[in-house]
C-alpha cells in the first residue's frame, strides 16, 4: 500500500487552501468557488456559509482505484448539513466525481454520512448510513473515499459503511476536497484537519496471533482476556470467538472469557477476526488447558438480595489480621435452594475468617462483611 499524497494542512492561518502545498509536495486548484474558497486555520481547513468549493490536487493517480481518507474534526456545535467532505476521481473541467461528506443536524451528536456522485453538477446520493456513535464537540472522526472499478465505498473510522456499484465515473482525475454549505467559520463547524490519498489498502494480514492472558493456572471461574494479535493493513475492527476443543462456543463472543467447569481438561482457545474495507482475515491463540482438577471451592451465603456485576472478596484471617485470600472475580454468584444467594470461594486453611465482598461495579457499592470459619479436617480413625 502506497502513500501517494499526505497533507496535514500545516499553514498560516487565513492562507487560502489554493495557496497552500500538502506535505509531500502536490499544489491545490479551485474548481469550483461559491462565495468564497475553503481557507486554513489552526492547521484545518474549513467552508464558510453557503460555500460549495471544490479544491483538487495535482497528483494525477496512474489509475483510477485509489482512496482518499481525511479526518473531520467538531471545532463546534454549529454546523449543518452537509459538511465539508473528501472527494475523488475529481474531473479538472466539469463538476463530476465522488464525494463523501457527514449530515448534522445542529444540537444533537448524531451524524449520517453520505456518499454521492455528481455528474455534470447533477448530484445523487448512492447511499448513506446513520452513525450511532456520538459525534461530539472535540471529536475527530476518520472518513474515507475508496475507489476500486465500479465498486465506490465510504469508511469511517476505518470500517466500510457506505457502499455501491456505479460506473458513471471512471477516470482516474483528482483527489480532493470538497466544502459543504454547512455553516462555519475558523472558529465555528466542522473543519478538515489532515486528507491522505493511497493505493487500495489489502485485507488484513495476520502477523502475530492473538494470546490469552490468564491470572496464573487457569481455573474455572477464572476471567480470561484476549488479544488482538498483530495485523498488517491497519484492520478496523476485531470480532471474537472462544472456541472448546476447537468448537465454537455459544455466546462467547467478547474479548474476555469466564471459564466454566465444563472447560476442566479442554483445549481453550480463541479466534480472532479482523476487518477493514478490503475484506477479514483470522487468526487463532495458542491453547490454554482449564485444571481437570478444579480448585477447591466452599460456598458462603451472602444474603437474600442478587448482586451482580463484578465482585472484589477478600478473605481476613482474624486470628493474624492478615489478608489470605484476595479474588475479584465473575459469574459465580449462585442462587440457593433456600432462595439466598452464595459465592463461591476458594477454601483456606481451617481457621476463623470475616469474608468481605465489594460489590464494586454496581451503583451503589455495597460492602457485605460475613463470618466465615473453615473447621479442621476429620482425623482418620
Amino acid at each position: 500500500m502506497a502513500i501517494l499524497l499526505t497533507d496535514n494542512l500545516t499553514d498560516n492561518n487565513g492562507t487560502a487552501l489554493s495557496a497552500h502545498a500538502a506535505d509531500t509536495g502536490q499544489t491545490i486548484t479551485v474548481h469550483e468557488d461559491v462565495a468564497s474558497i475553503l481557507t486554513i486555520n489552526a492547521n484545518r481547513a474549513y467552508a464558510s456559509s453557503s460555500n460549495n468549493a471544490l479544491h483538487y490536487y495535482s497528483l494525477v493517480p496512474a489509475t483510477p482505484d485509489y482512496e482518499v481518507l481525511g479526518v473531520l474534526y467538531r471545532l463546534t456545535d454549529a454546523a449543518a448539513a452537509p459538511t465539508i467532505g473528501v472527494a475523488g476521481r475529481i474531473n479538472t473541467t466539469q463538476l463530476t466525481y465522488y464525494l463523501v461528506r457527514g449530515v448534522i443536524l445542529v444540537g444533537t451528536t448524531s451524524i449520517t454520512w453520505e456518499l454521492v456522485k455528481f455528474v455534470n453538477t447533477v448530484q445523487t446520493v448512492l447511499d448513506s448510513w446513520v452513525d450511532t456513535e456520538p459525534y461530539d464537540v472535540g471529536d475527530s472522526v476518520e472518513i474515507g473515499l475508496r475507489m476500486v472499478g465500479d465498486q465506490i465505498t465510504g469508511m469511517v473510522r476505518g470500517v466500510a459503511r457506505l457502499e455501491a456499484t456505479d460506473t458513471s465515473i471512471t477516470a482516474a482525475g483528482r483527489a480532493g476536497i470538497k466544502g459543504g454549505p454547512a455553516y462555519a467559520s475558523a472558529t465555528i463547524g466542522v473543519h478538515l484537519d489532515s486528507l491522505v490519498v493511497r493505493d487500495p489498502v489489502a485485507a488484513p494480514t495476520n502477523t502475530a496471533p492473538p494470546a490469552i492472558t490468564t491470572d496464573g493456572s487457569p481455573e474455572p471461574g477464572e476471567t480470561v482476556t484476549a488479544s488482538t494479535g498483530s495485523w498488517d493493513n491497519s484492520p478496523g475492527a476485531f470480532a471474537y470467538q472462544w472456541n472448546r476443543g476447537g468448537v465454537p462456543i455459544d455466546g462467547a463472543t467478547s474479548s474476555s472469557y469466564t471459564l466454566l467447569e465444563a472447560d476442566n481438561g479442554e483445549d481453550i482457545t480463541v479466534t480472532v477476526t479482523a476487518t477493514n474495507v478490503a475484506g477479514s482475515d483470522d487468526a487463532t491463540s495458542a491453547a490454554i488447558t482449564p485444571s481437570a482438577t478444579p480448585r477447591d471451592y466452599t460456598t458462603v451465603v451472602i444474603g437474600q438480595t442478587a448482586l451482580t456485576g463484578t465482585l472484589a472478596w477478600q478473605l481476613y484471617d482474624l486470628a493474624t489480621g492478615s489478608v489470605a485470600i484476595s479474588r475479584r472475580t465473575t459469574g459465580v454468584i449462585e442462587l440457593g435452594a433456600t432462595g439466598v444467594y452464595r459465592i463461591r470461594v476458594d477454601r483456606p486453611v481451617p481457621g476463623t475468617y470475616a469474608l468481605l465482598v465489594d460489590r464494586g461495579t454496581v451503583t451503589p457499592a455495597q460492602m457485605l462483611a460475613i463470618p466465615y470459619v473453615v473447621p479442621p479436617p476429620v482425623e482418620e480413625p
